[in-house]
């Protein structure tokens, strides 16, 4: 996929010939010349209003503004299918546009109660994480019950996915969202893997230090250096090491180096106890970190990144993220039944790239899409004023925050007026933890399959946590 002259996603037969992620458009041709470039859609500032199109070569950054709705109508449709496929007392929480983590824990305990743990084969295209293939599942008990019922709730998803969208999805199935995260990614595209209890070690082991998820910044940065220093004596061979392995795709060092080479006091010494105890519980697959439904979006933002030399320039694309900010206000009300209290216009200047904001009340509603537009573009206007920005700026974005129910009807501006309303609860109750049969019985065959706190991840990203209780998914991913 091509946004202006790089690349931002590519398939995996493209990367099989030598394309990768941020290369040129220039050079993806040359490496591959067969290659079909997709654009992002694009609006002209000129033609605000206008449904997006495909970028052309008469479309820069100097006169478009990039056009993400496709892929947010693309999202929710992923996500409703997980929604209405997940179970009865699962919860899925929306880890970006095409990831999720789901707790499936509820919705496994009911299939397992509605088969009396007669739980089959795994799905086909399930692969067992750590072992290559060779761990019992049925040595785990309950935990390993969990998992196959977990592993058939991801095929089913993923099925459900390709079935309604046409999009292929991989997944992660353990006993907690970090270890399903890391696990989606190990065996894509269009299969999923599951990590049972005794695995998740050997599993990490080979997984690169700042993929880890939660390692992926400074404090990675602090445990490759830090191995560096253990592993390559010599001063000037440690930073020739940390020059060579500085790029998150060259770094050689991985959990497993982490927890066997550096000595517990030392990563204590260095880190303290919070951060060490955190990267161990990291790098073994510790996490207790709940899956939490989402719920409906905490704000809207509109934003373009160019040199706006005056303010004529700066209104020009002000009234652009007025429009398309407006039109989802819309569309956000019909879907939720709410309003946004707060407007907030945000730039930076060229002379100073810190961040600088001014908010002010967000216009009331209106029930034709052009009355709300030309009120939340007079209302941009005048907090750029109020402002008092210096050009030339670099940034300039517009969000819409603060959300209050409304009714419908004659009520609807007095309920806007009205404090706001705690949303309701979108999380469904879990059954009660009940016995299940012992583990050494026959199986069935349905997608399904989860372990003791374990995760799944569906789709370009999707994952499936389950736990001894609760049973879930880790991030899904879409569209691969």
């Amino acid at each position: 996929v091509q946004q202006w002259d790089g690349l931002i996603a590519v398939n995996y037969p493209a990367r099989a010939a030598g394309v990768k992620r941020m290369m040129s458009a220039a050079d993806a041709l040359k490496a591959c010349p067969q290659i079909v470039l997709a654009r992002v859609g694009t609006q002209l500032i000129h033609e605000v209003g206008k449904e997006a199109k495909e970028a052309g070569k008469d479309m820069d950054r100097d006169t478009a503004k990039i056009d993400l709705e496709r892929y947010r109508e693309a999202s929710r449709r992923v996500f409703g299918v997980l929604e209405r496929e997940c179970g009865v007392g699962s919860i899925v929480e929306k880890a970006g546009l095409d990831e999720a983590y789901i707790d499936c824990t509820a919705a496994c305990l009911m299939d397992l109660d509605a088969c009396s743990g007669l739980i089959g084969e795994l799905p086909p295209d399930t692969v067992l994480a750590g072992s290559g293939g060779a761990c019992d599942m049925w040595a785990h008990g309950r935990s390993g019950l969990l998992l196959r019922a977990g592993c058939l709730v991801a095929a089913r998803l993923r099925a459900a996915l390709l079935r309604d969208l046409k999009f292929t999805s991989s997944g992660g199935v353990a006993h907690c969202k970090m270890l399903a995260k890391q696990a989606s990614a190990l065996n894509k595209p269009n299969k999923q893997t599951v990590v049972p209890p005794s695995e998740a070690v050997a599993m990490l082991r080979e997984i690169k230090v700042r993929d880890v998820r939660g390692l992926g910044g400074k404090l990675g940065d602090a445990l490759c250096t830090l191995l560096e220093e253990i592993v390559v004596p010599d001063a000037a061979a440690q930073q020739q090491a940390r020059v060579a392995t500085w790029s998150r795709r060259e770094s050689k060092w991985t959990a497993g180096d982490v927890v066997e080479r550096i000595p517990a006091q030392l990563l204590l010494a260095r880190l303290g106890e919070g951060a060490a105890r955190y990267v161990l519980d990291r790098c073994t697959g510790i996490d207790n970190e709940p899956v939490v439904a989402t719920g409906p979006p905490k704000s809207h933002m509109e934003m373009k990144s160019i040199t706006m030399r005056d303010r004529d320039a700066a209104r020009g694309w002000a009234r652009m993220l007025a429009v398309n900010l407006s039109a989802r206000i819309t569309a956000d009300r019909s879907s939720f039944h709410r309003h946004p209290k707060t407007l907030t216009l945000a730039f930076s200047t060229q002379s100073n790239f810190a961040l600088h904001s001014k908010s002010g009340m967000f216009p009331p509603r209106s029930f034709s899409a052009g009355g709300l537009e030309e009120r939340v573009l007079t209302a941009t206007l005048s907090l750029l004023d109020a402002s008092r920005a210096t050009f030339p700026l670099t940034r300039l974005s517009l969000q819409a925050s603060n959300f209050v129910m409304v009714e419908s009807g004659s009520h609807a501006i007095t309920s806007f007026l009205q404090p706001s309303r705690t949303l309701p609860d979108s999380s469904r109750p879990v059954p009660d933890s009940q016995t299940l049969p012992d583990s050494s019985r026959p199986v069935l065959d349905f997608p399904g399959h989860a372990q003791p706190p374990s995760g799944l991840k569906l789709g370009a990203g999707f994952a499936v946590p389950v736990s001894e209780a609760p049973v879930s998914a880790a991030p899904v991913s879409a569209a691969e």
